[in-house]
């Protein structure tokens, strides 16, 4: 969707091999110069990322809304190694004799992360399987969203095993989301989710035993 990001992501990524190669030989009088190039572009992706964030976070918290039933409210945090991009050259260069000391970059977008909250609480250390399944789909479908406003098709979505945790009712809500998109999904039961317009291949050992739709 934004070719110019991985433009800036490519270039990024070449800049802090070069420093990265430059700290390991402990050659440092460039370095004020690389700190500046990856600050620079370091910046760019910064918006870029916060801007992508922001879009996917509001249509993924509707669907966890709607699927877990108005249970549960789902939130998107970026968190940036930089906190603030206007600090960004400044916090390279307080690091920078840390750096000189264990000979890599400990500083940058390529230390980002992003935080999922459920309800207020991070998902990774309270929520239950079932929990983290939805909002892995939440975040596919909010995907596919927008991905289909960009470029006014659905892409084809590869759901591995998506439904083996979800209880009836969740299940129910993505068996409905998902009809009429290409989609290709494993399970070990078919139920009776799957009663229209669908193809269904079954494996055995390996092996495909039959086909039917």
């Amino acid at each position: 969707l934004r070719p110019n990001y991985i433009k800036e992501l490519i270039k990024y990524r070449n800049i802090l091999a070069q420093k990265t190669a430059l700290l390991k030989s402990r050659q440092y009088e460039t370095l004020d110069i690389w700190n500046e190039k990856l600050a620079e572009t370091g910046i760019r992706i910064m918006k870029l990322r916060e801007s992508y964030i922001e879009r996917i976070n509001q249509k993924a918290r509707e669907i966890q809304n709607e699927i877990s039933g108005g249970k549960e409210e789902l939130n998107l945090i970026y968190n940036p190694s930089v906190k603030l991009k206007e600090n960004y050259l400044e916090k390279l260069t307080e690091y920078k004799e840390k750096e000189k000391e264990n000979l890599f970059c400990m500083i940058g977008v390529h230390r980002d992360d992003i935080d999922i909250l459920i309800n207020g609480k991070f998902a990774k250390n309270y929520a239950s399987q079932g929990q983290i399944r939805t909002a892995v789909l939440s975040l596919k479908l909010a995907e596919t969203e927008i991905i289909k406003e960009e470029t006014g098709e659905y892409p084809v979505m590869l759901l591995d095993d998506i439904l083996s945790e979800l209880d009836k009712s969740r299940r129910e809500f993505l068996i409905s989301r998902i009809k009429g998109k290409q989609i290709i999904i494993t399970c070990t039961d078919i139920e009776n989710y799957f009663n229209d317009n669908v193809n269904i291949i079954e494996i055995k050992d390996g092996k495909n035993v039959s086909s039917y739709r």
